[in-house]
Order: structure tokens, then C-alpha cells, then sequence
């Protein structure tokens, strides 16, 4: 479980809106409030099973199509620059998938994961991009699967309170 802690709004504010003092902020502008600490704190279990889910599916297509990678071969300019890139790409990828799993064992903000989980599946899709456009199409099924998780992710975090007030807070309904 990431050790998400929620924010006390009441260290900052005297007047707290419907007695939400419990905050977690998503991204700018979206955030989720509760009243009490422990309801919070089950929303940060669901969110954090949410996470591994997500996360090793990316781990899945990370692995998966990167013994694709002997096609580029840095033969001429071109490919050159191609094998940089997605070489580039994949040393990043490493990085965030490293620091999403060391997120379980520090204190980190939500946004920080919504973060490194947006430019993972950005550097992961710009990899099956280069990939497909050496090899003719080989990594389609696995980018096909990064764009429904990652689609399905963002639809859960944006409705994140209603999804876990029906208990639907998960990839897999």
C-alpha cells in the first residue's frame, strides 16, 4: 500500500465547507475531501490497489515489447536517433516503474503518483510508437492494451469519489 497520507485542512483554514477537513489532491483542480480521517484512509487503500493494478500492467507491456527493440538498429542517421530515443525512453521507463514502487515505502503526495503514471504511459506509448513504425505494427496489441488502461484509469480517477462510494474503484469492474 503507498503511503499517501491526506491533508489536514484544518491546519490551514478556520472555516472548512461542509466539515470535509480530510484532502487529497489528484491533479490541479481535482481533489477528493472527506470527513473523517479514516474513511480517507480506506480511500487511499482502494487508490493504492488501483495503482498496482495499473502498474503492473505497464510493467507487462514494458517487458513484453521491449525484446522488440533489436529491430532498430542504429545503421544510418535516421535509426540512429530512433535507437537513442527509445533507449532513452526505456531508461526513464525503468526510473518512474523504480520510483512508483519505492512510493510504497515513503511518505508521498497522490499527485506525485497520478504524475509519474501519466509520463510513464506517455514515454511507454512514444516506445510502441517507434517500435511500430521500424517493425510494421508488431506492438499494436500491446499499445492497444496501454491506451484502455490508461483510459480507464484517468475515467476512474476523475469520478474517484463516486467510484469509491459504489465500490467500483478498480480497472477490472
Amino acid at each position: 500500500m503507498y503511503r499517501i497520507k491526506p491533508y489536514d485542512l484544518s491546519q490551514s483554514f478556520k472555516f472548512i465547507p461542509e466539515k470535509k477537513k480530510y484532502s487529497l489532491l489528484f491533479y490541479g483542480g481535482h481533489s477528493v475531501a472527506f470527513t473523517s480521517k479514516r474513511k480517507a484512509l480506506k480511500f487511499v487503500a482502494d487508490v493504492s490497489a488501483l495503482f498496482v493494478e495499473t502498474l503492473a500492467i505497464c510493467e507487462m507491456v514494458n517487458n513484453t515489447i521491449h525484446p522488440f527493440c533489436f529491430h532498430i538498429k542504429p545503421k544510418s542517421k535516421a535509426t540512429t536517433e530512433m535507437f537513442n530515443v527509445y533507449h532513452s525512453n526505456y531508461e526513464q521507463i525503468l526510473k518512474h516503474i523504480r520510483d512508483i514502487k519505492l512510493y510504497q515505502s515513503y511518505d508521498v503526495k497522490l499527485y506525485q503518483v497520478v504524475m509519474r503514471f501519466d509520463w510513464l504511459f506517455e514515454l511507454l506509448d512514444n516506445n510502441c510508437k517507434i517500435l511500430n513504425k521500424k517493425n510494421y505494427n508488431c506492438v499494436v496489441p500491446y499499445q492497444i492494451v496501454l491506451k484502455k488502461a490508461a483510459d480507464k484509469l484517468w475515467s476512474v480517477i476523475k469520478n474517484a469519489e463516486s467510484n469509491f462510494d459504489n465500490k467500483r474503484l478498480t480497472l477490472f469492474p
